[in-house]
């Protein structure tokens, strides 16, 4: 059965499950995934995660929370599926159970998190696997400049990744207006041919066109984790892998039953040719073969 249709019985199920378990106890399930109802685009990234985690986990079963469930009513449901673990997609859902008896059951991804807040895979990207491909594609940097705010960053920043060549220097900060000012100064003293600045992912459209503008006259290297960003001037995107996350949360799964901690290691990469071309850059064809979208 592919997964939506799946999804669509077992949200159907949703209404009838509590009346179920008070007549009998439903049979065990190894490993619930448990997603919010989501519209077409989220819905696709969700789809993805799922073949992901069923490559790692065949028998896991999807299950679709309504926004409009009570607690009571999300643990009844829980409580009929009687899981041996659950995989919770998504930040709004993996809170709702975090605050039932099933936390110790849970495993959250596709969200970002602190290692204190719950067991799983963050959505942040692992530093030392973004530094891989980075000096695979662009073997002439030394430092990236990685602009955000820690709690909403989509980058995992691992020590070691303070060290290494190329290396990630953080500049994180809370407030928005700091993050601009810091960005433009940066591009002020960047080394066009050693540096690189990883732009905030939630950057104001306005203020990253600006950016990009003299980060094009300067011909200074511009990266960011959001796509939306490969049309306003930055050469490359990494995000994430979604059929590869899952990948990773299914094998999570199975080594780390009980608790563990890991940031995102399966990515992919998006390039901007117009930018590449103008910036002088030329890739061998085993570097395009590691790209997977370039816009036209």
């Amino acid at each position: 059965m592919r997964p939506e249709i799946s999804r669509r019985v077992i949200a159907v199920a949703l209404m009838i499950l509590p009346i179920i378990a008070s007549v009998c106890q439903a049979e065990p399930t190894r490993t619930l995934i448990v997603l919010p109802q989501a519209k077409a685009p989220t819905q696709r990234i969700f789809d993805a995660i799922i073949e992901g985690i069923g490559q790692m986990l065949p028998d896991s079963t999807p299950l679709i929370v309504d926004h409009r469930m009570q607690p009571e009513q999300l643990d009844s449901v829980l409580n009929a599926s009687n899981p041996e673990r659950i995989i919770v997609l998504g930040r709004t859902t993996a809170d709702r159970i975090a605050s039932s008896p099933h936390r110790d059951k849970m495993i959250v991804a596709g969200a970002l998190f602190e290692p204190d807040e719950f067991t799983g895979i963050t959505l942040a990207i692992d530093s030392r696997r973004l530094l891989q491909e980075i000096k695979t594609i662009l073997p002439s940097l030394r430092r990236v400049f990685v602009v955000g705010s820690p709690r909403q960053l989509h980058i995992r920043i691992y020590p070691e990744s303070l060290n290494s060549q190329p290396s990630i220097v953080p500049e994180l900060h809370q407030d928005p207006l700091t993050h601009s000012r810091r960005l433009w100064q940066l591009l002020e003293q960047a080394d066009p041919k050693t540096d690189a600045i990883l732009v905030p992912s939630q950057l104001d459209r306005d203020i990253l066109y600006e950016l990009a503008q003299l980060a094009w006259q300067k011909k200074v290297i511009l990266l960011s984790t959001n796509l939306a960003h490969l049309n306003q001037g930055v050469l490359m995107v990494f995000y994430p892998d979604n059929i590869g996350m899952g990948r990773q949360i299914g094998d999570f799964t199975i080594q780390h039953p009980g608790s563990g901690f890991e940031s995102l290691t399966h990515i992919h990469i998006a390039l901007n040719p117009n930018v590449a071309k103008h910036l002088g850059l030329s890739f061998a064809p085993e570097v395009i073969s590691r790209i997977q979208l370039q816009v036209k």
